[in-house]
């Protein structure tokens, strides 16, 4: 997952691939959304995530590895102070959608 945000824009956008670990990285499947108002780079990965898991659900996989290029989103998600509870929040929504 990936998402690009511009200074001073009024949306952004998620880029989602999905490939198949086992066949050497194999594509199979992509999928790519907008999002209308600002957000911050962390707001923007966390919806990243959860757009990602919503998507996956859709879809045949099971066992799905989810990579992102967000430290602070990564930790976000792991983390159990306040600060940290509206990505704690909007992660948990996406991984209950896999269970």
């Amino acid at each position: 997952m990936d998402v690009p945000i511009h200074t001073g824009a009024d949306e952004f956008s998620t880029g989602m691939l999905l490939r198949d670990h086992d066949h050497e990285g194999k594509f199979l499947a992509v999928c790519i959304s907008c999002t209308l108002g600002p957000g911050s780079v962390l707001e923007a990965e966390t919806n990243a995530i959860h757009r990602g898991l919503c998507w996956l659900q859709s879809l045949p996989f099971r066992n799905v590895l989810v990579e992102s290029d967000s430290l602070l989103t990564v930790r976000g998600i792991h983390h159990t102070q306040a600060n940290w509870l509206v990505i704690s929040l909007i992660a948990a929504e996406g991984f209950s959608i896999l269970d």
